[in-house]
């Protein structure tokens, strides 16, 4: 999931992409290592209390040895070398192997692997622990690093995959701000998720935050930004003082150093982590995990130094591809590549009690995924960013439309696994997306040429801050506009955290490298927006109650159930009759479920700047149509509709109607 801009903008000469020795089909020599792909679960360190086996996959590798360290770096007096061990190879699996007797639980490794005439000392592939700044790997004993409780600890699973709605953040934006009222000594870190009773600036008795907030807003996932160790930043200084989304993975298994309060203790950094979604899930709230298994934080990374130039993909002249824009591709379609990725969701699916992972379907070994039994449980998605630019364009108020936005309300995502969201981490919030026609990157310190160009923005008539009246209501309306096309369509959306109180970033799309509070998020802003979170969170539940918003199966926009209405159908001014015009901007979609629990909904949707009647489809005999929602006021209670066979929606405005 991994966007243009967002990994080390710094890369040294040698880590550059460059042309190896020509004369070797890389192609080739991939192929052959694969036939010596290793199937087994034992890489990396297995302890014991007695003994701990250390097992690497160097199949081209002349010598491979053990190094133990007491540290987990220099920098860490000496570097504490305890000693150096050379291992075996065994020929048939490529594996080198050794088993070092004590309890080495607590202790520090690394490998150094002679590849032809070069001798390289690596980080553990296949390490789950490691120290400061990822440069070591760490034996560790998980069973110590499992908080009090965590045998009780369940997955967060629904019977409906669809019927859930996701809340996007990352681990340092959730609770950095002051205004999290979280304790200083958690802002920005695992923790932060564990704090109950914490309230905007931490006033007594105030607007409640973070946990408490997420339960009041009802949403039954948190998709978290990347938390496994990242390069860019320095974990050994104050992460306040820096900045990172997690989008450049050196060690996909173990968890962020600076998102721990010990980044210099392994079993810390695990601790912590599974403390943050013990108290999601104590909360009644899935975690889905944001993976990047598509690129490393550098060319030079443990996977190049172990077996250079099998996991990434490599041009028949040798030179490294850059499809991530990062300085490199992670070769997914390779068998110990592919076996890899498995292998990392399944261990954090078991060993973190993960409930589900947004991955780039592209590059994840998805088949393979998708059989796990313990995976298929979980909740896959994928990001579906033809959603976000359709709806973006339709909320604006842009020609041709109509079709694409008829095509996305239907999708769902119990098949395809769409992650349908109008915002992201990746470019403006929602409040910004209302405010400004373009970015706004100036303080980023590269002249306003970094984000994305392309916005699908609009201002509603003012750019930036303003205290125009009109503006301000149009701007609100826009994004409970938002919200509904959101909301109301299939599948599982996604709200970038936030958007709910209006959180802006003062039309900043890229806020990726910004060491600064222009991402956090700025929970003051909730007091002024309890309107909008209000209007959000009474739309999450109208969503849940009524299941033919979530369907299960897909919608077919035919009558499967033979009672004269198929379950989807599309009307403008005239019932049963698709608005045809390309400067339509209108479009009421009629959904018929099953029985009386789903029964009968309407939603006109008119994005033009002038009102239209819409024509309400006659319902079955006995039943009447009623006004439930508008984005245009708060409705208390269900209205009966005086005329039923019309409506007229004013400009700029979504009303739902039920069938009772």
């Amino acid at each position: 999931m991994i966007m243009a801009g967002m990994c080390a903008s710094a890369i040294s000469a040698a880590e550059e992409k460059k042309v190896e020795n020509k004369k070797v089909n890389y192609q080739t020599y991939a192929a052959e290592l694969d036939k010596t792909a290793y199937s087994g679960s034992d890489l990396g360190a297995v302890w014991s209390e007695d003994s701990t086996t250390f097992k690497v996959w160097a199949p081209k590798a002349a010598t491979v040895k053990l190094n133990l360290y007491e540290h987990g770096s220099d920098e860490e007096g000496d570097g504490g070398s305890i000693a150096t061990k050379t291992m075996e190879l065994d020929k048939k699996t490529g594996v080198w192997s050794i088993k070092v007797s004590g309890n080495l639980a607590g202790k520090y490794y690394t490998y150094s692997v002679k590849n032809g005439d070069t001798v390289t000392e690596t980080g553990d592939v296949y390490a789950k622990a490691c120290g400061i700044n990822g440069k070591r790997s760490m034996v560790v004993d998980l069973n110590s690093t499992n908080p009090d409780g965590w045998e009780n600890d369940v997955h967060v699973t629904v019977s409906n995959p669809t019927e859930a709605s996701v809340w996007e953040v990352s681990v340092a934006d959730f609770s950095s701000s002051e205004s999290s009222g979280v304790s200083k000594s958690n802002r920005g870190k695992f923790l932060a998720f564990t704090e109950e009773g914490t309230t905007v600036n931490g006033i007594q008795g105030g607007t409640p935050t973070c946990i408490d907030y997420l339960k009041k807003l009802g949403v039954k996932y948190v998709q978290i930004m990347p938390f496994c160790d990242f390069g860019s930043v320095d974990e050994s200084k104050d992460i306040m003082s820096q900045y990172n989304w997690g989008y450049d993975p050196v060690n996909y298994n173990c968890p962020e150093g600076s998102y721990s309060t010990n980044p210099y203790d392994g079993n810390v950094r695990i601790k912590e982590c599974k403390q943050m979604i013990q108290a999601l899930h104590n909360a009644g709230i899935g975690v889905i995990m944001d993976v990047v298994y598509n690129h490393t934080y550098s060319l030079d990374s443990w996977f190049q130094r172990t077996v250079p130039w099998y996991f990434y993909r490599v041009f028949p002249d040798g030179t490294a591809s850059d499809g991530s824009a990062c300085g490199n591709d992670v070769a997914s379609e390779r068998e110990m590549c592919a076996k890899y990725i498995l292998k990392s969701v399944l261990y954090w699916t078991e060993e973190y009690h993960i409930d589900g992972f947004i991955l780039n379907p592209v590059l994840a070994p998805m088949e393979a995924i998708l059989a796990d039994p313990l995976l298929k449980r979980t909740k896959i998605l994928q990001n579906k960013e033809d959603f976000q630019i359709t709806m973006r364009r339709f909320l604006k108020g842009d020609e041709g439309m109509v079709p694409g936005v008829m095509w996305w309300l239907k999708q769902q995502s119990k098949e395809q696994r769409s992650c349908n969201y109008i915002t992201s981490h990746n470019g403006f919030t929602l409040a910004d997306l209302v405010s400004y026609d373009g970015k706004h990157n100036e303080a980023n310190g590269e002249n306003n040429q970094d984000g994305p160009d392309y916005n699908y923005s609009w201002n509603c008539g003012a750019e930036g801050a303003t205290r125009r009246k009109a503006v301000l209501e149009l701007r609100k309306k826009q994004m409970r506009n938002a919200f509904f096309l959101l909301l109301m369509a299939q599948g599982t959306p996604c709200l970038l955290a936030g958007d709910e109180f209006a959180n802006s970033q003062k039309g900043n799309n890229n806020v990726y490298c910004q060491d600064n509070e222009t991402a956090w998020l700025n929970w003051k802003q909730l007091e002024k927006e309890k309107e909008l979170f209000d209007y959000v969170r009474n739309l999450i539940a109208l969503r849940k109650r009524l299941p033919i918003l979530h369907s299960e199966k897909p919608l077919l926009g035919r009558d499967e159930m033979s009672c004269g209405v198929p379950d989807v159908s599309y009307h403008g001014e005239s019932a049963w009759q698709i608005p045809q015009n390309v400067a339509s901007r209108q479009l009421g979609v009629y959904y018929h479920g099953e029985g009386e629990s789903e029964g009968d909904c309407f939603i006109a949707y008119n994005m033009h700047w002038t009102e239209h009647k819409f024509a309400l489809p006659a319902l079955s005999k006995g039943k009447r149509w009623y006004r439930v929602f508008s984005t245009e006021e708060e409705l208390k209670e269900e209205m009966l509709v005086e005329n039923q066979k019309e409506t007229v929606v004013n400009e700029r405005t979504i009303i739902m109607f039920l069938g009772r």
